[in-house]
Order: C-alpha cells, then structure tokens, then sequence
C-alpha cells in the first residue's frame, strides 16, 4: 500500500526518480527545463503521459536504481550549485 491511490510501491519510486530527474534537469541547465515545461503546459495531460511512460520497462529493482542515481546526482550537483561560490 502506497499513499498514492492505486499505485504500487514501485510506480511510487518511478515517480520519485522522475521528478528528481526534472529537477536536476531545472538545476543543471535551466534554459532546456523551460523548454520541456513549455511543451508539457500545452496540453495538461502531457506531463501525466510523459510520466507515466518514462522507465516503465523497468523491474523493481532497475527502477530502485534508477531513482537512487537520480537522487545522488541531484544531491551532488545542488551541492556543487548552492556550495560554490
């Protein structure tokens, strides 16, 4: 049972990996975020399509992995962002 109605523990992950994917995203080069934002505000349900589809073929466990290198590289990079002068 996950706090998101219908959804698996790994969907639940996926969804973590992805937003700290699109976060990293916004951090590392802010003019491509913008362009993907834009694209997805075209249609409402594009952002929810994009999600969904994004590393679905993954097992539990690649799914695990993935998060966990796109949570890494988010920490490293906003220490490197906000550390630095």
């Amino acid at each position: 049972m996950t706090p998101a109605k219908g959804w698996d523990i790994k969907e639940q992950i996926r969804h973590l990996a992805y937003f700290e994917n699109r976060a990293k995203l916004a951090a590392s080069n802010p003019e491509a975020f913008k362009q993907w934002f834009e694209e997805m505000l075209k249609d409402p349900k594009t952002m929810t399509r994009h999600m969904e589809t994004t590393r679905k073929d993954l097992t539990a466990g690649g799914t695990l992995k993935w998060w966990r290198e796109e949570r890494r590289a988010l920490f490293s990079l906003c220490n490197y962002v906000y550390i630095l002068p």
